[in-house]
């Protein structure tokens, strides 16, 4: 009859498990949280290909979730404590604002500067075929209280003679994704929108671009001002503002 020495098991089974523990530790520690990026509607597409990039050019082991929608939401869920590490806004005004509420040590930097086209289903020869006529029927922008764009396009719109006629024919989007979708669709029959737009694929509308004077200059911050900053997200906001990812935002229908 085999005689089990239990003590000894029992040492054997605690070493087994304190080694199983420290080693899970020990992998907790070296892989940080995921880099929580929160990114106006406008500038996703452009995000998406910048988190690539960034993974082909790093050997630091992280995770990018990118959460988008307008900057005023954004804004807001950052100001009621959403666990943000990084706010890339399409305006300075939002995160001005998160700085001065101490959600943030430095203030905001610009990223880009936005340009603005009119998009339709028809064709467009100048910027005063905007103005309504008996076929025309409905003109979509952003949710100036809540996108920056949106915000630019009713300026635009305030300028022309046929102001009042286009704003009984408005139609709002929550943000630039949804108003593309709509453009898209033909639910509008002009918007409105970011030149970036035209940069996406099987976009099938003609355009008509606005004057510079019309885009909004759009800012990035650390949200560092409530929580310890995420030991990546200043490596990552370097990275964007490098040459390389400077000339892709460029290149994307956006001005410096």
């Amino acid at each position: 009859m085999i005689k089990i020495n239990w003590t000894s098991y029992y040492i054997v089974l605690l070493g087994i498990c304190l080694l199983s523990f420290f080693s899970c530790k020990k992998a907790a520690e070296e892989t940080p949280k995921p880099l929580r990026i929160a990114v106006a509607s406008n500038f996703m597409p452009v995000m998406e290909t910048i988190k690539e990039l960034y993974f082909s050019s790093t050997d630091k082991a992280v995770e990018l979730d990118l959460i988008n929608g307008a900057s005023g939401i954004l804004k807001q869920q950052i100001s009621q404590g959403a666990p943000f590490d990084l706010f890339f806004s399409a305006d300075t005004l939002y995160p001005f604002e998160l700085y001065q509420g101490g959600f943030a040590k430095e203030k905001p930097n610009t990223y880009a500067i936005g340009k603005m086209v009119l998009v339709s289903n028809r064709p467009i020869q100048a910027l005063d075929q905007m103005c309504p006529d008996s076929s025309w029927s409905k003109f979509g922008i952003a949710n100036p209280a809540l996108a920056p764009y949106g915000a630019e396009a009713q300026r635009f719109i305030n300028t022309l003679s046929c102001a009042d006629e286009i704003q009984q024919k408005l139609v709002l989007a929550n943000n630039i994704n949804q108003l593309n979708h709509f453009s898209q669709n033909e639910h509008v029959a002009y918007a409105l929108t970011s030149a970036n737009v035209l940069y996406q694929d099987e976009l099938n509308v003609f355009f008509y671009p606005l004057p510079d004077s019309f885009g909004p200059i759009q800012s990035c911050m650390l949200l560092d001002g409530q929580q310890d900053p995420h030991p990546l997200a200043k490596d990552f906001l370097e990275f964007v503002q490098s040459k390389e990812i400077q000339a892709l935002i460029v290149s994307k229908g956006y001005r410096m």
